[in-house]
């Protein structure tokens, strides 16, 4: 699982072991504790990290910036920094954010995903209508970055570039949102491309373990970009679709972002079914499933809170009858749509086969 986490003094040592080992500046972003020791980086480095992104203790030419790690696992792969707005100099100079890839983990897509969810930090922090951007004209990797996450390049010098990234904005400017005490469900966009890329070629065990997972026991790695290719078109068109919708108008697929951080961690989607409770696009009823995909969120009663508003939503627009399905070897979503109220109507005996075991296929109705 790749994700971000913000500097902190839990993961001290090997914070400071990738520290050390980053360059002094490489394609203009800095490092000024190259070689430190172990003991001055927790003394003195990362303390200063922490205040920085508190917009404690800033000398005067500085804004608060807050230095995230890019972890694969139980690895850091990476470093992003955000600063939360532009003064003279970032606006013509370094922008909102830095980035760096350790040269071991380059080329695997690492910059393109740690960019992605810096965004996603940075569009509930950064009051500007646009992040500004930076790099080295020779540095194809990061423009391909920013140009994955929907930059632009507006501006060139001799030596470097300058792109451009919309931002979306906090929360309030949505047009479509639904709120819960943890969590908001809101419309996809074209800025969520690169995290549903990365949940449906990289980080797929949500998909290999939980949800229809007989489809996938065969599957390389190879199959599953080629599924994410083959269905890119039309996530595209109907992201164009739903774009177009009113916010009165009903929905029937969320994405759910955490409130605070805006970190996007799942979806629920919707499918047709027919009187036999068989997936049909043309079915005259409406199933409902939820994915955590983010698997570091799960078992935190996100996807009860998330599912449960979603629900509560739909009958308030007029939905009379709302199904989810799922299979008696999933024992979470069985429990997730027991405890959002739902009644098991149908079960098809032996339905499912994953690794060898058969399974029912179960559905359940409010």
């Amino acid at each position: 699982m790749v994700y971000l986490k913000v500097a902190n003094k839990a993961d001290v040592e090997k914070e400071w072991d990738f520290v050390r080992k980053m360059p002094a500046d490489e394609n203009g972003l800095t490092n000024q504790w190259p070689d430190v020791s172990l003991e001055d980086f927790k003394t003195k480095a990362l303390p200063e990290m922490i205040q920085h992104s508190r917009g404690e203790n800033l000398p005067d030419w500085m804004v608060p910036e807050t230095f995230f790690f890019l972890w694969d696992n139980d690895k850091i792969v990476g470093q992003f920094r955000l600063r939360h707005y532009l003064n003279d100099a970032l606006r013509t100079g370094g922008g909102h954010i830095g980035q760096f890839i350790a040269k071991e983990y380059r080329n695997r897509g690492y910059c393109t995903l740690g960019l992605n969810l810096t965004l996603h930090y940075a569009r509930n922090i950064v009051p500007e209508p646009e992040f500004y951007l930076r790099l080295h004209k020779d540095n194809i990797a990061s423009l391909k970055a920013m140009l994955n996450n929907g930059g632009k390049v507006v501006n060139e010098d001799e030596k470097q570039l300058y792109v451009r990234i919309s931002n979306p904005g906090k929360y309030a400017d949505l047009g479509f949102k639904i709120e819960t005490p943890n969590l908001i469900l809101r419309d996809m966009t074209d800025f969520d491309l690169p995290t549903l890329k990365r949940w449906n070629t990289v980080e797929t065990d949500w998909m290999e373990n939980w949800d229809s997972p007989w489809l996938y026991e065969n599957f390389l790695r190879e199959d599953f970009l080629n599924k994410w290719n083959n269905e890119l078109e039309g996530l595209q068109s109907f992201i164009s679709m739903i774009s177009k919708k009113k916010p009165e108008d009903r929905r029937y697929n969320f994405q759910i972002d955490l409130k605070e951080s805006g970190q996007h961690i799942g979806q629920i989607s919707c499918y047709g079914i027919n009187k036999d409770y068989i997936y049909d696009d043309d079915g005259e009823n409406f199933a409902f499933g939820i994915d955590l995909p983010e698997s570091a969120y799960r078992g935190k009663g996100y996807g009860l809170q998330a599912f449960s508003a979603a629900v509560k939503y739909l009958k308030d627009s007029g939905l009379s009858d709302i199904y989810t399905q799922t299979w008696s070897g999933n024992s979470a979503m069985v429990k997730l749509a027991e405890k959002t109220g739902f009644k098991l109507v149908d079960v098809k005996k032996d339905a499912r086969t994953f690794k060898g075991k058969k399974y029912d296929a179960l559905t359940f109705k409010m």
